[in-house]
């Protein structure tokens, strides 16, 4: 009895830990459960239809685990399992004229479509992602459905919960990275409308027939937004 105990005791002291180390640090080892190809593809179409990496992210994991060549029962393809009709209507729309149904094996054209397509459904159900995901995987038909009756199919109901679980994992493992590059870009962002800036007003200043007089290089910058009679004469 006593070595059952014992034995018992150990199991539920791993359990814990397990469970502490499974929740409170993903980052050592999520990328093995949830791993992460094509990210420059990802964060290049986050960007451009205002989407979060994590979010399309975990489409791509639930759809196909990240496996280019994934086709579907039903003839979706490719890693975001764009069907072959879907991907006529949305190259039409994004002014592909090089598509072909082949092409959607592609991964950088099916991640454009795919995120084209979320960010589509999401405007259309007005930010409510569950609706979007339920058009994303089931049509629009299962969307009314669930708004009629609270109920969709179960393969519907399994991808928007997996979704929905991933894009947290990929949050908590990815994000903080994804998080810093978003920032670097900002900054960087910034001091291109900076230089673009000054580069404008100097070039007013030209117009005007002025010109900067006695600055000294660092300090230029300082001198263009706050002039003073000083540094400034007509030419």
């Amino acid at each position: 009895m006593r070595r059952w105990f014992k034995i018992s005791f150990i199991l539920l002291v791993f359990l814990f830990f397990g469970l502490i180390f499974y929740f409170y640090f993903p980052q050592i080892w999520g990328s093995v459960v949830y791993p992460l190809k094509y990210e420059d593809l990802i964060i290049k179409y986050a960007k451009e239809y205002k989407l979060s990496p994590s979010f399309i992210a975990a489409v791509i994991y639930t759809e196909s685990r990240f496996n280019n060549d994934s086709v579907s029962p039903v003839g979706a393809r490719g890693l975001m399992q764009i069907m072959p009709s879907t991907g006529l209507r949305l190259s039409k729309t994004l002014l592909d004229k090089d598509f072909s149904v082949s092409k959607l094996f592609e991964p950088e054209r099916n991640i454009r479509y795919g995120s084209y397509y979320l960010r589509e459904l999401i405007d259309r159900h007005q930010d409510d992602l569950d609706k979007a995901l339920i058009a994303y995987n089931g049509g629009e038909q299962a969307v009314i459905s669930y708004e009629r009756r609270a109920t969709i199919p179960r393969e519907t109901s399994g991808f928007v919960r997996k979704v929905k679980s991933s894009w947290d994992m990929y949050q908590k493992v990815y994000g903080a990275k994804w998080q810093e590059e978003e920032l670097k870009e900002l900054e960087k962002q910034r001091e291109i409308e900076k230089k673009r800036e000054l580069q404008r007003k100097i070039e007013e200043r030209i117009k005007k027939g002025e010109t900067l007089k006695g600055s000294i290089e660092k300090k230029w910058e300082f001198k263009i937004f706050w002039p003073s009679l000083e540094f400034w004469k007509k030419e």
